[in-house]
């Protein structure tokens, strides 16, 4: 299973920014949470922070592979892409960087190919608990080195 976290933090006019983090395992059963994209939402089209079942798919409109959130309520057609205004998003997560972008969707291709579940889980200001602690800096492809394990306890 792979594991992404989305932390938003607070709106600033229309927009609402976040951080996409991978969950990885880490020493004496922690989880990691390793920085994979800055993201951009759209406050008027704001999808409730929830947990979400990730597919990489086609999209009609792009005309290309890109990462599709599942049973988002009241909404089709959500997806991770690249944008850097409020106003190229209604209602979709935009990674703001080039580079992460194409990583991201790059990582989530694969992690499907490999039969993996994947699912993001999007968490509003204030609800990070501890979990700030065990970030870590590293570039994106560094945890290409580091097999995807099951983190039953995180989905749970």
């Amino acid at each position: 299973m792979a594991y992404y976290k989305l932390y938003r933090k607070e709106p600033q006019g229309k927009a609402v920014h976040g951080t996409l983090y991978l969950c990885q395992p880490g020493r004496r059963n922690e989880t990691l949470l390793v920085k994979a994209a800055e993201t951009l939402e759209n406050t008027d089209y704001l999808i409730p922070a929830l947990i979400y079942k990730v597919v990489v798919t086609m999209s009609p409109r792009f005309g290309k592979l890109l990462p599709l959130l599942r049973n988002v309520p009241n909404r089709t057609g959500i997806r991770i892409h690249g944008g850097v205004k409020p106003e190229h998003s209604k209602g979709c997560i935009l990674c703001t960087r080039k580079k992460e972008y194409k990583n991201v969707v790059e990582r989530l291709l694969y992690e499907q190919k490999q039969n993996e579940d994947i699912y993001i889980e999007i968490i509003q200001p204030g609800h990070e608990a501890d979990e700030q602690k065990n970030i870590v800096s590293l570039n994106y492809a560094d945890y290409e080195k580091v097999p995807t394990q099951t983190i039953r306890s995180i989905a749970a």
